[in-house]
């Protein structure tokens, strides 16, 4: 009995369930039956438990007009859930914010300003161009300077484009076809990451009615675009910017914005002299300072068999005529023009040199360099810059430079610097002997089966070592020459000489004739050399030769 009643109770719920499914929106709710209400006997707990909670599993809508008593949970009516409160309460606090904030603007207006972009932002285009597409540009600056590059393209042997940049009016300049590539790279396009403000009237809110530069582009069709700068923008880096006639001011970057505020002097070539081997490829160099002259050059051949062994590659010719020696000409001049740069070129074709200190009558310093393939460079040096570089033209360029000061620090280079000091360097395994005249003392060094290894020395017909004799012969050898002798020098005696004889059977002299106590005119095979040598020289070899006859190594080293 109890499993029937159970099975009706449950036929009769699905059925009020089935009925409510089917209900539409707005229709009456049927009629309660007396026979629906009347559910007979109430059920224990234990029949409850026992019953199959076929309700717990069906997502039927709750009732909307009557209540089961069955319903283990019922809603109770004009609340809020829960778990929904937290929600709501965001949302209220949020709407109140935005309420105060419109009124805190609406009261107190802002300034408009150009506003920097979320990262990530979207780019407005000012001008947006293939490089390829562009046949010139054209920049007005704002202190009336103006100047237009057109480009022409061909195919290079290598097979790709090659760009030419011509600078209009100015073909007796060079250019730096890089630098120009990077021009055109930054002009191309011109983009701008910050939000647009409405184009004032008043332009001058941001320097744009006297613009720093107006750049008029033209395409290959003849077609122009005019981009204006104006003053650089107090956020972010960079500059305010528009199209001519447009009504929107942006802020265009720094990199793009200074490569069109420079003009076209940043883009000339600023390298002077370039040299792969100053000493093969320079002929002469020439300096004029106000307190005189000095001029090396490349001996010719016929100079060169003239003077026979003692001819060197280059010869000092002002103020002196002697022997240079190259190496010493590579460290104090030539080095500094293997890579001669400018820092920048301050004026084209300047009405005024002298501020520059470049006229003639400011008798500038000038460094000549003639090269060997006959052509030639003239460099005229003037004042010296704030910052300490120092102003600078070239002959056949009507252009005032600027250098770094220390790239011009070989103009203080004398001949003394440069000369030959060496008298004579003949090998050991050529000579045969020395014969020595030192102050009234004579002595003979002679040399026997020399070799790089070994040899047979003798001092005055007495056998000595062999590192005396090498030393010793060093010691001949080092007499050098120190500088010119004055033009009111008077030569005397002849007191000291050598004559070395070669094992050809030839021979060479070198001579000393006394100027003063310390001081000795060079005589070299008879002829003066105009030079002198000193006396410290001579007594290093008369302390060589006591040492040898004391027992001693030169130096004065016990054997």
């Amino acid at each position: 009995m109890d499993k029937d009643r159970l099975n009706q109770e449950e036929e009769t719920m699905k059925k009020d369930v089935r009925a409510e499914e089917t209900s539409l929106p707005g229709d009456e709710p049927a009629p309660v039956s007396q026979e629906d209400e009347d559910l007979g006997e109430e059920l224990s707990q234990e029949e409850l438990d026992a019953a199959p909670a076929v309700y717990e599993e069906e997502e039927a809508p709750a009732p909307t007009t009557v209540e089961r008593k069955w319903d283990k949970k019922k809603k109770k009516s004009g609340g809020i859930p829960k778990k929904f409160r937290p929600l709501v309460w965001a949302i209220s606090a949020a709407l109140v914010l935005a309420l105060a904030y419109v009124g805190v603007v609406t009261l107190f207006p802002q300034e408009e300003v150009v506003e920097e972009e979320e990262e990530g932002g979207q780019y407005d285009y000012l001008v947006q161009y293939d490089s390829s597409d562009i046949a010139a540009l054209a920049f007005e600056f704002a202190d009336g300077y103006s100047y237009e590059v057109t480009l022409s393209r061909s195919i290079a042997d290598t097979g790709y484009t090659q760009t030419t940049y011509t600078v209009t009016g100015k073909t007796e300049y060079e250019y730096n076809s890089t630098a120009f590539s990077s021009l055109l790279s930054a002009a191309s396009t011109i983009t701008s990451a910050t939000t647009a403000v409405e184009a004032p009237e008043d332009l001058s809110v941001y320097g744009l009615d006297e613009p720093s530069v107006r750049v008029t582009y033209t395409d290959l069709e003849g077609n122009q675009t005019v981009l204006i700068l104006g003053d650089q923008a107090p956020v972010g880096t960079g500059y305010y910017g528009m199209l001519e006639g447009g009504d929107k001011v942006y802020v265009v970057g720094s990199y793009n914005a200074e490569y069109l505020l420079y003009k076209d002097m940043y883009y000339r070539n600023l390298s002077i002299t370039s040299y792969t081997d100053a000493v093969s490829e320079v002929d002469s160099v020439r300096i004029v300072r106000p307190d005189g002259e000095l001029l090396v050059r490349r001996q010719t051949e016929e100079e060169r068999e003239e003077k026979g062994i003692f001819a060197t590659e280059f010869q000092i010719k002002e103020p002196v005529d002697t022997a240079c020696n190259a190496v010493y000409l590579e460290q104090y001049i030539l080095s500094y023009l293997t890579e001669l740069n400018a820092l920048s070129v301050v004026e084209d074709r300047p009405e005024d040199l002298a501020k520059y200190g470049l006229s003639e009558e400011d008798d500038p310093v000038l460094v000549e360099i003639l090269n060997a393939d006959e052509t030639s460079k003239r460099i005229y040096l003037g004042n010296t810059t704030e910052d300490g570089a120092v102003y600078a033209r070239i002959s056949g360029i009507t252009s005032v430079y600027t250098f770094d000061s220390a790239s011009f620090a070989f103009i203080n280079t004398t001949y003394s610097n440069l000369m030959d000091v060496a008298l004579w360097t003949y090998m050991i395994d050529t000579v045969e002997s020395v014969e020595m005249e030192l102050n009234g003392e004579s002595h003979v060094l002679e040399f026997q089966d020399v070799t790089n290894d070994s040899l047979i020395a003798y001092l005055d017909g007495t056998e000595i070592s062999e590192e005396n004799g090498r030393m010793l012969y060093t010691r001949i050898l080092q007499i050098y020459s120190y500088d010119v002798l004055p033009e009111d020098a008077e030569l005397g005696e002849i007191v000291y000489s050598f004559r070395i004889n070669f094992l050809d059977g030839t021979y060479a002299t070198l001579e000393f004739a006394k100027v003063s106590e310390r001081t000795f005119a060079v005589i070299r095979n008879g002829m003066e050399l105009g030079i002198y040598s000193r006396i410290s020289d001579f007594e290093s070899i008369l302390t060589g030769i006591e040492d040898i006859k004391t027992g001693y190594t030169i130096g004065r080293v016990i054997t």
